[in-house]
């Protein structure tokens, strides 16, 4: 009698063991996904932070180059030495990876009416889980559900100025204009 006690108890000791290590081993994806998210979410706040400062320092103006490489040193000065901030984490790229929709647009901060709905920076990487990280003109940082996988800048931007009714024409045609020429280079 004892002995089939015994292994009955020793079975539901392993089962309650058992039970956390697969529930954890099941929610391991999602977990690194939101580690990595949140990695991007961080990189872009402080790249929206080093071209409002930039902005600052240059007379309301925001950086113009042709693309966000062209910018590094001009931003990296606001940034420090850390150039893992220009790369996404859900890539394996060793080169910058956020898009910077300003870029070669010739804007100030001042002609710039609803800078808390205007993208400066978007990361494309997560659109496979249909999101796209945002960094927009006043400085926040938002992860936006997408309605569906979206695959071009052109096609992001686009859904994200939706509804964007107060912002001037040239302001917004310079933005769809930077994304159509990212879009091109890839």
């Amino acid at each position: 009698m004892k002995r089939n006690i015994l292994k009955h108890r020793f079975t539901f000791g392993i089962e309650w063991v058992l039970i956390p290590l697969i529930l954890g081993v099941i929610a391991m994806p999602q977990a690194r996904k939101n580690a990595r998210t949140s990695s991007c979410v961080n990189n872009l706040k402080q790249l929206s932070m080093a071209a409002l400062m930039y902005a600052q320092d240059n007379v309301d103006w925001y950086p113009e180059d042709k693309n966000l490489t062209d910018c590094l040193p001009m931003l990296a000065t606001y940034i420090g030495d850390n150039e893992k901030v220009f790369i996404c984490p859900m890539t394996q790229s060793q080169t910058p990876t956020y898009a910077f929709l300003l870029s070669n647009a010739g804007l100030k901060i001042s002609q710039i009416q609803r800078p808390s709905s205007l993208p400066v920076f978007i990361c494309d990487a997560h659109a496979k889980y249909q999101e796209v990280v945002v960094a927009f003109a006043d400085g926040h940082v938002e992860v936006r559900k997408l309605p569906y996988p979206m695959t071009s800048y052109e096609e992001i931007v686009k859904h994200l100025l939706a509804g964007n009714t107060g912002e001037s024409s040239r302001v917004l045609d310079a933005v769809l204009g930077n994304a159509r020429r990212l879009d091109r280079r890839r």
